[in-house]
């Protein structure tokens, strides 16, 4: 079970920047040749790093008007 927090700068740092980072690694591991399997490793931990950062952030600070703003990591997930 995943507790949502707003977006603070412990959340960004602890929830949010983990998948971003997974992400630019893969990145450079495609530049590099015979990295496929650092890729496929990397994969499952990337998924579940940005899974976890999509339904943890509530990114409306609890406002109803704003809660479309809680579909963006989902729909805009970079892997």
């Amino acid at each position: 079970m995943y507790v949502v927090s707003p977006l603070t700068l412990r959340s960004f740092f602890h929830v949010l920047l983990p998948p971003l980072l997974c992400y630019y690694i893969t990145a450079l591991l495609v530049l590099i040749p015979r990295t496929l399997v650092l890729r496929i490793a990397l994969l499952p931990f990337t998924l579940s790093m940005a899974f976890r950062g999509a339904m943890q952030l509530d990114l409306s600070f609890g406002h109803d008007r704003l809660a479309y703003l809680n579909q963006i990591p989902a729909v805009r997930n970079p892997v």
